[in-house]
């Protein structure tokens, strides 16, 4: 920046702490450009030095020009960061534009390098950012060891150091975890087993006891997630929500909330309550959720498939319906997992509709443009399945066959579930979709006789009704619809079918 574009920061408060009262030649070559921004550097050099212009006074002259300009900037920062009213979001974003500056100086005015540094210091003190403070910490220790060796600020900013590393090494331990837990997410290990559930859990029982000592609220907020995401594979429902608990109280004391904070507080308790059975708290965390979400957005799509459980759980069918068809709509245009997931819940929904012929008719209702057989004939089986697309389609296909009576096309889907469940879904990981299954074969060895079904199936459906229906963290969930409501649509449709 040009000492003259360097003029317009300043004002007469910052004019006195760069320069003080005394006459200078710094002052002076400053008050010439304040005066007359117009006038020649030969001038100036001239005003300074005298008419003997010559190369030792203009090399002078430069490094006098460069340092009152470095001056300028450095003063105007230092005012800006006592003035400016820092939050702890904004201070984060504009964080390394700050200290960045303060490196300009670091060479030639260590005096400016200090002040920038310290005051950078002091607001991320206040906000407990352990990187941050670590960085300048060391810079500071550093500058003063050679600056102004065993003094009480090199004592006092080592003491920092070690403080912070400590901090450090807690959010280094806590990034790994959440990395390695992410690979069941989107990596390539998408199963936990019972062992390595049991693995985290002594893990997360080791970071809860050093949670006590965390200051940096993202790291803070990093355990939880992972907390949560270990107590929610334990079904550990009323855990999550001390956790969340314990979390809001600590934002509290920041007086800090944002998207991220807003989102881990009302997506944990969202899956918690929805899991627990607490609806109306469940309906809360959507609207406080869909409040910080994009239309659209991949968050938005999961939030999505939560509420479409939800609704299906509370009997409102003809809402799911409605959350079926706008999802329907925007993701029509996709060709990936959204589109299918969300074509598979809206030929659920339309399918139910045609068993129980739920009221759709209203004025705010718009029926979605789908085509529930087209959707069938074209959608085709994976060759490799794990994510229980499948295992959807042919339930979907059997549901379908039943309710247009094509009872040969129901046994020829049904044969298929003899071999998909061994090859892809094992007894302790997915058991509840394994006694889907063998209700459906009871249902096709009865001949499909609702009778003669339901007596085959009653021990195998109270096995189900007592292993309990997650909503789940992950993005795809092999239980689409709850299999016991589905249960009762296919008996519905079985004695329907029995009367023609």
């Amino acid at each position: 920046m040009k000492l003259t574009n360097q003029l317009y920061l300043f004002n007469d408060d910052v004019e006195k702490l760069a320069f003080g009262s005394k006459f200078t030649k710094e002052s002076i070559l400053f008050e010439s450009f304040k005066n007359n921004i117009n006038l020649k550097d030969k001038q100036r050099n001239r005003d300074l030095y005298g008419n003997n212009h010559n190369i030792k006074s203009e090399v002078n002259f430069r490094k006098l020009k460069s340092r009152v300009g470095k001056k300028v900037l450095a003063t105007y920062i230092i005012s800006e960061l006592d003035n400016l009213n820092f939050t702890l979001e904004n201070f984060r974003k504009s964080y390394f534009f700050f200290y960045s500056l303060a490196k300009l100086f670091w060479d030639k005015d260590l005096d400016s390098t200090i002040s920038i540094l310290e005051k950078l210091f002091k607001i991320s003190f206040k906000y407990k950012f352990c990187l941050q403070c670590r960085d300048l910490a060391l810079d500071l220790h550093n500058i003063f060891t050679s600056y102004k060796p065993v003094s009480k600020k090199e004592i006092f900013y080592l003491n920092q150091v070690l403080i912070w590393k400590e901090q450090c090494d807690y959010y280094y331990e806590i990034e790994l975890f959440r990395l390695e837990l992410l690979k069941h997410l989107y990596g390539e290990i998408k199963e936990i087993d019972k062992e390595l559930l049991s693995q985290y859990n002594s893990r997360v029982k080791v970071l809860k006891e050093k949670m006590i000592h965390l200051l940096d609220i993202e790291i803070y907020e990093t355990a939880i997630d992972i907390i949560c995401f270990v107590y929610g594979h334990l079904r550990d429902y009323n855990g999550i929500i001390q956790q969340i608990g314990d979390f809001s109280k600590f934002c509290e004391s920041y007086k800090f909330y944002n998207k991220g904070i807003v989102w881990t507080i009302n997506y944990n308790l969202l899956l918690a309550h929805v899991n627990l059975r607490q609806y109306d708290e469940a309906n809360i965390n959507l609207v406080n959720l869909y409040a910080s979400l994009t239309k659209g957005r991949r968050f938005w799509l999961l939030i999505k498939g939560i509420e479409f459980n939800l609704l299906i759980k509370t009997v409102r069918y003809k809402d799911a319906y409605s959350v079926a068809g706008e999802v329907y709509e925007i993701t029509t245009k996709l060709d990936n997992i959204d589109s299918t997931m969300w074509q598979m819940k809206l030929a659920y929904i339309t399918l139910i509709h045609e068993v129980l012929k739920f009221d759709i008719i209203a004025t705010d209702f718009k029926l979605p443009d789908f085509d529930l057989k087209k959707f069938i004939k074209r959608t085709k089986p994976l060759t490799q399945d794990k994510s229980g697309y499948n295992l959807n389609i042919k339930i979907i296909k059997i549901l379908y066959s039943l309710v247009h009576n094509e009872i040969d096309t129901a046994y020829d889907e049904i044969e298929y579930f003899n071999v998909y469940k061994n090859k892809y879904i094992k007894k302790d990981e997915n058991p509840r979709s394994r006694l889907f299954i063998a209700m459906l074969l009871s249902a096709a060895q009865s001949g499909f006789h609702p009778v003669r079904t339901s007596a085959h199936v009653k021990k195998t459906y109270d096995k189900l009704s007592k292993t309990e229906f997650v909503t789940s963290s992950e993005y795809v969930n092999n239980e689409i619809i709850p299999y016991e409501f589905l249960w009762e649509v296919i008996m519905m449709q079985l004695e329907k079918n029995r009367k023609l």
